[in-house]
């Protein structure tokens, strides 16, 4: 073999050897980068989780510290809050003298006004002060004993007690000055009656003088003495404790005295309705059969010549003729009255409602009964207007 030949085929053995060897390195060295680069973004993606939780627990973080910053400052307002709010509710307490001063001089001011209106302001003006003295507990306990919602409704209890007292100063005041309306009317009313009284006295002093008799006055003492119907008979004026009875048979007065007496009957209320017997009312002073009569009986031995004492007298039986005519207008019998009269006049009903009716016609004494309640003396209204009361 020549020369150059095998020097050629030396030459291309090395060149394919060459190439096998660097084929291969190739076919190694692939598989290691690709491994590093691998490992090397894992390192990245972990290395950004990492900072990412970094990141999450540093928000938490200053997430929790804002919110102990404002549960801090939501205390502290709160504490500000309730602080001011206790004081100024235990301020307010001052006021509670203020408040029921006006109720206290109410019943001061006005004695007449009824049981249970005085009550009822006695009773709001302690529950102002209980309700302060509440106040006062719920504050000196805020915190421990109570909270603030409790202090709250304590001070709402307080401010509903104070504003109930203003209604019970003007219910005690209406019903004073209502009682002293009353006082007032009755007064009139009694004037009234006075005054025609005198003017019948006048005219019988007129009728004397052009008289040529003489009247035979005799004096009285004692109250009137009313004694209540029984048995549907009478209901009859008596004389007074301790007077001594007339004589069975005592002379007749002048006429001219049953004439003043009989004058003074038309000037009363239904006195023109009504007519005097002169006669023996069973030993009474006065009587009128009930019901049913309007003939007042007059005890001619007993009362001739007294004519204050007669006066009276007709002014209480006056009042029995009205019950009679009361009755009869309205279809109520004898025993539903009374029992009617009882309720409100505590009993005795017929006689005391009378003595009502004498008094508001200006009577100057009676037996059974000298005051009356505001009611009473609305019930014997009632019978001079012929109505049930």
């Amino acid at each position: 073999m020549p020369v150059h030949r095998a020097r050629t085929r030396t030459a291309a053995v090395a060149v394919v050897l060459t190439m096998t060897m660097a084929v291969a390195s190739a076919a190694w060295a692939a598989p290691v980068i690709s491994a590093g680069a691998q490992s090397r973004a894992e390192a990245a993606v972990a290395e950004r989780a990492a900072a990412q939780a970094a990141a999450r627990a540093a928000a938490a973080e200053r997430a929790a510290r804002l919110a102990q910053s404002l549960d801090a400052r939501s205390s502290s307002l709160q504490a500000s809050w309730t602080a001011f709010r206790s004081n100024q509710l235990v301020a307010g307490l001052a006021g509670v003298d203020a408040a029921v001063a006006p109720v206290h001089e109410a019943l001061e001011a006005s004695p007449n006004a009824s049981e249970e209106l005085r009550a009822q302001a006695a009773a709001a003006v302690d529950a102002a002060h209980r309700a302060a003295v509440g106040v006062r507990v719920a504050a000196a306990g805020l915190g421990v004993l109570t909270d603030i919602d409790e202090l709250e409704a304590a001070g709402q209890t307080y401010d509903e007690a104070v504003a109930a007292l203003p209604p019970r100063a003007e219910e005690l005041v209406a019903a004073q000055q209502a009682w002293q309306e009353e006082q007032d009317r009755i007064a009139r009313e009694r004037a009234a009656a006075e005054a025609a009284a005198k003017a019948a006295r006048e005219a019988a002093a007129a009728a004397k003088r052009s008289s040529s008799g003489t009247v035979k006055r005799s004096g009285g003492g004692g109250s009137v003495h009313v004694q209540a119907a029984t048995g549907g008979t009478t209901a009859a004026a008596d004389a007074g404790p301790g007077e001594a009875p007339a004589p069975a048979a005592a002379p007749p007065a002048a006429p001219s005295y049953r004439a003043e007496a009989e004058a003074f009957l038309r000037t009363l209320p239904g006195g023109g309705g009504a007519r005097i017997e002169w006669g023996d009312p069973q030993g009474h002073l006065g009587g009128v059969w009930m019901p049913g009569s309007s003939t007042i009986i007059l005890n001619a031995a007993r009362l001739d010549g007294r004519l204050d004492r007669t006066k009276d007298v007709l002014r209480h039986e006056i009042a029995h003729v009205h019950q009679n005519w009361t009755m009869a207008s309205t279809g109520t019998s004898l025993s539903a009255y009374r029992a009617r009269l009882d309720e409100i006049f505590g009993g005795n009903g017929i006689e005391k409602s009378a003595d009502a009716v004498a008094l508001l016609l200006g009577a100057s004494s009676v037996r059974y009964q000298s005051s009356f309640t505001a009611e009473q003396y609305e019930a014997a209204r009632a019978i001079l207007a012929h109505r049930v009361p």
